[in-house]
This record gives C-alpha cells, sequence and structure tokens, in this order.
C-alpha cells in the first residue's frame, strides 16, 4: 500500500514539474492573446452577416493552426455579435490579419455594420478549454 501510494507521488510528482517547465524566457515568448471584438449589424443585414460570419471561423478552423479559439456568438437582441479568440503568440495573430479570409470578412462586415467594430484586448483569468 505504502508503495502504491509513493508511485502515486512521484506520478503527480512528474506531472506537475512537466506543466511548469521552462524558462520565464521561454513563457514570455509563449503567451497567448485573448481578443474579443464587438459590434452590431444593420438592420436587414443580419442574414448575410451570419452567412459571413460561418464561413470566416470555418476558414480560421481550416487555415490557422495558430488560432487556438475562435468562437463567434449572436447577443439575443439579434444585431449583437461578439467575437472571442485566443492566438498562441503575436505570430499567429498577425497571421490571422494577414490572411484573405480576414480580408474578405473585413470587407462584409465594414457594409453591415452599425459602426467599426471594437476590439478589447483581454487578460485570462481562467478558462476549462483543455
Amino acid at each position: 500500500m505504502e508503495t502504491a501510494n509513493k508511485a502515486r507521488e512521484n506520478k503527480v510528482d512528474d506531472l506537475l514539474s512537466g506543466l511548469w517547465a521552462g524558462s520565464a524566457a521561454e513563457e514570455e515568448e509563449h503567451v497567448m492573446i485573448h481578443i474579443m471584438a464587438l459590434y452590431q449589424v444593420k438592420e436587414g443585414k443580419l442574414t448575410e452577416t451570419i452567412s459571413a460570419v460561418e464561413e470566416f471561423v470555418d476558414a480560421v478552423k481550416d487555415n490557422e493552426p495558430g488560432t487556438l479559439v475562435y468562437e463567434a456568438v449572436r447577443g439575443k437582441d439579434d444585431l449583437s455579435f461578439f467575437h472571442v479568440m485566443t492566438f498562441q503568440n503575436e505570430e499567429a495573430e498577425e497571421f490571422h490579419r494577414s490572411t484573405p479570409h480576414m480580408s474578405k470578412f473585413a470587407e462584409t462586415l465594414s457594409s453591415n455594420c452599425q459602426e467599426e467594430p471594437v476590439f478589447v484586448e483581454l487578460d485570462l483569468v481562467r478558462s476549462n478549454i483543455r
């Protein structure tokens, strides 16, 4: 029994040391970037915008491995949209902004939004995403 408990403790210690391995410099290089975009679409532009969002998020999923999370949700009023995104690093965010599907989506939003989208940089407090 005592041997089994010691083996379990060693496994937990190994797991924890693996999670916290790496120098401070390495951790700095791997700081994820979290951003939220908020916008409201014009009356009559909802269907077109939903279609554009779906196409855009699919393109992000298929072409951007450095975009770890990209979720687009709509407010209950049907005109407000919120996009929450997490990028692996600055390079992934820059790549995202430079893609053809980003340009196409931005063009659609420019004609469909009541005002320019607002982007908010976020600091992650906690997540259940694994």
